[in-house]
This record gives structure tokens, sequence and C-alpha cells, in this order.
């Protein structure tokens, strides 16, 4: 299977545009700005911040990476 162009473009534009991101914001040394730091934010981790939407979030990250990591490694998918 080969991807359309299209899609190629798109995903590789999409992977370029998450590096220059991530980059910058290692390079400043900006608090809270790579990719992880926001996910702790969002998930609260380490804080004693306990309110009800950082569990939903917490759920759906879980479930997510439960999904996530067959999906890559046996193509399954949910339909």
């Amino acid at each position: 299977m080969v991807p359309p162009d299209f899609y190629r473009l798109f995903w590789l534009g999409w992977l370029l545009a998450f590096a220059v991101i991530e980059s910058y914001a290692i390079w400043k040394n900006v608090p809270g700005g790579t990719f992880s730091e926001w996910v702790w934010w969002i998930l609260g981790s380490g804080d004693a911040d306990r309110e009800w939407y950082r569990n939903v979030f917490r759920v759906v990250v879980a479930g997510f990476l439960v999904w996530l990591i067959p999906h890559f490694f046996t193509r399954w998918k949910w339909w």
C-alpha cells in the first residue's frame, strides 16, 4: 500500500511543523512549550489539581495509547 501523494505531503508537512514547533520550544527553553509539557499540564501530572476534566483527559489519552500501539504494529483497526 502506497498512500496518495496528497496524504504523503500532508503528513510530512504535519510532522515537519511538529518538529519545528518542538525544536523551537526546546531551543528557547520555553517552560511548558514542548508537547510533553503540554500533555503533562493538560493531564495534571504531578499536580494536586484533581479537576474532573483532567480525569476525562487521562482516560482518553490512556485509551488512545491502548489502541495506538497495536494499531501501529499489527495494522489493527476498529472496523
